[in-house]
């Protein structure tokens, strides 16, 4: 019966990640805004009334967080396994 043996490191370490692209203010329309939106005046009314504030967009704070790296050090396969052997091996190893 085949086995198969796997080391694999696990790491962690710090990242600081870009933070979201989202809504971060309402605030209500400017004048010039409308205008250059295309909002004519027969329609400012029922505009402002579907949308009062207008959505400002950017980016959220960058966060800093903790991430997990996996590497794979060994990978075999044997036909025989003495797994008291194993563990000691696995046991004497050095960092």
């Amino acid at each position: 019966m085949p086995y198969k043996i796997t080391i694999t490191r696990i790491d962690e370490r710090k990242t600081t990640k870009r933070g979201q692209w989202t809504v971060v203010d309402k605030r209500p329309w400017k004048e010039a805004e409308l205008d250059k939106d295309g909002v004519f005046s027969e329609n400012r009314e029922h505009f402002l009334q579907k949308e009062p504030l207008k959505e400002v967009f950017g980016y959220t704070p960058d966060v800093e967080a903790a991430e997990v790296v996996t590497t794979t050090l060994l990978e075999q396969t044997v036909e025989n396994l003495d797994l008291v052997d194993v563990i000691k091996a696995v046991n004497g190893i050095q960092p």
